[in-house]
């Protein structure tokens, strides 16, 4: 089974102040990190 997780690294941020989306994807035991490419703002 597949799973898919999303979660922003508050961590770091761009000269907006918003912060990164990051994807985490597990298969098979198997865990692989990426960034989206896409920013958020804080209080969104």
């Amino acid at each position: 089974m597949i799973k898919t997780y999303f979660y922003i690294k508050t961590d770091k941020q761009n000269s907006n102040g918003e912060s990164p989306i990051y994807a985490k994807i597990e298969l098979q035991g198997k865990t692989s990190t990426l960034s989206t490419g896409k920013y958020i703002a804080k209080d969104q």
